[in-house]
């Protein structure tokens, strides 16, 4: 790691990219949700049409 970041700094840098790793495994099962969603959505609209 670099020098000027010191330790504490290496500590968060490593949170930071812990929590980004985390997020990313998280998205896809958001996807999926949110593409039901739109999915019902469109589905309700089509049939009030």
């Amino acid at each position: 790691m670099d020098k000027a970041l010191g330790a504490d700094g290496e500590e968060r840098l490593a949170d930071a990219l812990a929590l980004g790793r985390a997020r990313q495994e998280i998205k896809p099962g958001r996807a999926t949700l949110l593409r039901e969603r739109a999915l019902a959505i469109k589905a309700a609209k089509k049939a009030k049409a």
